[in-house]
Order: structure tokens, then sequence, then C-alpha cells
């Protein structure tokens, strides 16, 4: 009986959610949740788009997260994620960019990416970094949505993956 109370309640904060037109989805993970079972990044929505063109070898884009926690590794993790496996559009004169990972190969490398993006050691950390001065935060039902401008390394990012047998070497596909 409390596990089908459970199911309805949650039904009916994802519909009220859906219904403000809040484009995120409501299962964001908090710190419990990452601890015991790491973070598997497909599972949360974000939103990322091309913010400025980047100095060379990196990117600079715009993430939307929504999370229970105003924490910024929801922003690093959605941004390294999305430069990844989604790409970005184009947006005031900035490139489309493409995602570095198809999806055969994540599906393929599952195993790494789920440690990649694992918080409790947050190796995807070291890819991206928050530009000062344009996190804005606001409280919604259920947490926080930030929006914030993050520099993503992807030529560093490249190599590391490189280095590790994720993605060919440019010298190998050339």
């Amino acid at each position: 009986m409390n596990t089908f109370f459970i199911v309805c309640l949650l039904f009916l904060f994802n519909v009220q959610s859906a219904g403000e037109g809040v484009p995120f989805a409501s299962n964001c993970f908090h710190e419990a949740e990452a601890a015991q079972y790491g973070v598997a990044l497909k599972d949360v929505e974000y939103e990322i788009n091309a913010e400025s063109i980047g100095k060379q070898g990196k990117a600079l884009v715009k993430v939307s997260v929504r999370c229970r926690k105003r924490e910024m590794k929801y922003c690093l993790a959605a941004a390294v994620h999305g430069v990844l496996f989604k790409g970005y559009a184009s947006v005031n004169g900035v490139k489309a960019q493409k995602p570095m990972i198809s999806q055969e190969d994540s599906e393929f490398h599952e195993d790494y990416f789920k440690q990649f993006f694992d918080f409790r050691n947050e190796s995807f950390s070291g890819f991206a970094e928050i530009v000062p001065g344009t996190v804005v935060s606001t409280k919604v039902r259920g947490g926080y949505r930030i929006e914030v401008v993050v520099e993503v390394y992807k030529a560093l990012l490249r190599k590391h993956l490189e280095d590790d047998g994720i993605l060919k070497k440019m010298s190998e596909i050339l």
C-alpha cells in the first residue's frame, strides 16, 4: 500500500512539473543518491546551448540544470556530458557542435562513463570550469534551477579519451 501511494505521488509531481512548463525531469540526483549509486547523468535532463566562441580547444556553453541542492558540480557534469553526448545547436553566430561520442560508442563504453561521471570521484570536473559571474540560481519546487556559463576544455577532454582508448586518435583517423 505504501509503495502504491509513493508511486502515485511521484506521478503527480511529474505531471505538475511538466504542466508548469519546466523543461527538466524531477529525477536529478542528490548527494545521498550519488554516494549510493554513483551518477548516471544520462538520467538527468538539462539544457545546453552555445554561449559564445571559445578559445582554441575550448567551448563556452550555457547549461541549465534542475537539482535538489545548489551545487555547481551538477552544472560542470552537465556541460561535459552535453559536449560529449548531445552537442549543441548554432546560436548567435557560434557554429553548431556535434557530440564527440556516438550513441553506439557511449553504450559500448557505458561502464567507463558511469565511473567518469560518478560524483564520488568527479573525474569530469577537470575538463570544465565555471565562468565567474555567470551563475543564476532560482528556487523552484523541489530544489533549484541553476543556469551558468561553463568553459569546457574539449581538446584536453579528447586527449584524455584517446589516451584511455575511448576515442580513436586523430592521427589514426587521418
